[in-house]
């Protein structure tokens, strides 16, 4: 079991390295602020359609990784105990999930020529917004028509799963946390603290993850109707979102006791290592 969460937590930092390399280098996208544009200058500029696709695979894989964690805790936790109805509501909640997530993957397909065909849509911004800059009208750069029934459908699916994620890792953490403090798991005080302490360290990385995809994203929909004159807030808001990864690896470094006390023991070894004469002749020759 605890391979099996090695495992899972390792395909969740893979997963996150994967998106943050893609946004930062192969996608490179960039937001044009004021204009609610999107622009890429990356290895895939070109490919902008594609490079979205990718970043909505990329962002599915993670949620089903996260979520796979919080319900391989509570299973861990409930292995000895009898099922409940909020464990039931987890699974019923988690296929609910893969189901819209898929709609919202096939959805993205039907996204792809609105993201292609956008002159009609760049000549209605200049009306907006006064003449756009001349590189907005090249294919790297493109808009989000919100009036598109294609893309307002995914916007709507899209917060459905969101909304069924977080249902399902609420829940699952409140069944872990409820079977831990009740008598039924026969667990020393030492075991279960170590138990709460890694269900803790997983809700807060996953909190941190969240919160630098969804703010962004949330901003970016707010900048398409409500105009925010900041040269700097498109960078920020495309860091956050290249960084996600970094900042919940780096959470997950400062609340995880059992990998704090990993780190120290390899620390020392390190150090004794070094400290001895042999390592010493190694080094110099």
């Amino acid at each position: 079991m605890l391979d099996l969460q090695h495992y899972k937590a390792h395909a969740e930092e893979q997963i996150g390295v994967l998106l943050d390399i893609h946004i930062g280098i192969v996608w490179r996208v960039h937001m044009a602020v004021p204009l609610p544009a999107l622009c890429s200058n990356g290895l895939g500029a070109e490919f902008t359609a594609i490079m979205l696709q990718i970043c909505y695979i990329l962002l599915a894989c993670s949620g089903i990784s996260a979520l796979s964690l919080f319900i391989h805790r509570m299973e861990t936790v409930t292995m000895h105990v009898e099922r409940t109805r909020l464990q039931r509501v987890v699974y019923c909640s988690k296929y609910m999930y893969y189901f819209f997530l898929l709609v919202v993957l096939v959805l993205v397909q039907f996204c792809v020529p609105v993201i292609k065909e956008q002159t009609e849509l760049k000549g209605r911004m200049e009306q907006r917004y006064g003449k756009l800059p001349s590189f907005i009208w090249c294919e790297n750069c493109f808009f989000f028509p919100f009036d598109s029934p294609i893309i307002c459908l995914c916007a709507f699916f899209s917060s459905i799963v969101l909304c069924c994620i977080l249902f399902s890792t609420i829940s699952a953490s409140l069944v872990s946390f409820r079977t831990l403090n009740s008598a039924a798991v026969r667990w020393s005080p030492k075991t279960k603290a170590i138990q709460k302490n890694l269900l803790v360290s997983l809700i807060i990385s996953v909190l941190v993850l969240f919160f630098f995809i969804i703010f962004p994203l949330f901003l970016y929909i707010i900048v398409n109707f409500v105009m925010i004159d900041s040269d700097e807030l498109g960078y920020f808001l495309i860091l956050m979102m290249q960084e996600h990864g970094a900042a919940a690896t780096f959470i997950t470094f400062l609340t995880n006791k059992l990998l704090i006390k990993e780190l120290k023991s390899i620390v020392k070894c390190c150090a004794k290592k070094k400290s001895k004469p042999g390592s010493r002749v190694i080094s110099i020759i």
